[in-house]
């Protein structure tokens, strides 16, 4: 990939997963990944048959973003933002909607949402 598309890229991600607000988020049909090093390699095998976990929840906060689900048993990750995260958001997943569900504001955590 070169810089050129992977600006592009990066502007198309930043405008379309909106920090501090809770996005619901599906793997991508076709998802794939640019770099080799990536934790989404296993989002990605695990969207496949036979788990099928597609469905995610994202929250990107101002260093750092959070992935979640409510729909099967999934530890939430946190990971510093980076340009190169930008790029795999884009070719991983497709945003669904904005969460309207109450309970993910309701974090009891110490960290601030």
């Amino acid at each position: 990939m070169n810089q050129i598309d992977e600006k592009k890229l990066i502007e198309k991600a930043k405008q379309k997963y909106e920090k501090h607000k809770w996005l619901n988020i599906y793997v991508k049909k076709n998802a794939f990944l640019p770099y080799e090093k990536s934790f989404f390699h296993k989002i990605i095998a695990d969207s496949k048959k036979p788990l099928h976990h597609k469905n995610y929840i994202l929250y990107i906060h101002e260093d750092y973003l959070t992935i979640s689900s409510n729909s099967f048993i999934f530890e939430p990750i946190k990971v510093t933002l980076h340009d190169k995260l930008w790029v795999e958001l884009q070719c991983v997943f497709n945003l669904k909607s904005e969460s309207e569900d109450i309970t993910l504001s309701q974090d009891d955590d110490n960290e601030p949402i």
